[in-house]
């Protein structure tokens, strides 16, 4: 029995040393001997250490809008400019259909007091961007292609700036 003391005793002393000195290596150091380790274990047992790993490192990027209320994703959204929530629209399904929604499009409309000219029906998706989109193809072909010398320059509306290749 005191031979198993000792054993136990010499056991706890080394793994709170290693333990200890584990701290102090660098990264260099502490990987060494992780790859040591996990080519000394069994098969279960680095089964097991990839479980552990799993739970604590994702191996995939976790997308936010799915995990939070569409509320909260689309105020995050609604801060977008139009060309980069057409470009969200090229993420995922999901991020495309959230930034394809008129509760987005409606507000970018709404700003330029661009009103739809119909009531759509609740199954009709994506109008208000179709509105929106129209609204400034329109904006380009009224703008003046060649500016008069004698005619003071006209003033480009501020929206017209941030759109120049969204289409």
């Amino acid at each position: 029995e005191a031979e198993f003391l000792v054993s136990l005793h010499l056991k706890l002393l080394i793994y709170y040393f290693f333990s200890f000195q584990f701290d102090k290596w660098t990264d260099g150091q502490r990987r060494r001997i992780l790859v040591d380790l996990l080519e000394r274990c069994s098969l279960s047992q680095q089964k097991f250490c990839a479980k552990q790993l799993q739970a604590r490192v994702p191996t995939e990027a976790v997308d936010f809008t799915t995990r939070l209320p569409r509320v909260l994703s689309l105020y995050i959204f609604s801060f977008l400019d139009p060309r980069s929530l057409c470009r969200c629209a090229q993420v995922s399904w999901h991020w495309k259909y959230l930034s394809e929604l008129d509760q987005l499009w409606m507000l970018k409309c709404l700003r330029f007091g661009w009103l739809l000219n119909f009531c759509p029906t609740p199954f009709e998706q994506g109008v208000w961007k179709k509105h929106y989109i129209q609204m400034v193809r329109e904006l380009r072909l009224t703008r003046p292609k060649v500016l008069l010398p004698s005619a003071p320059a006209p003033r480009t509306p501020t929206f017209c700036t941030d759109l120049g290749s969204i289409f």
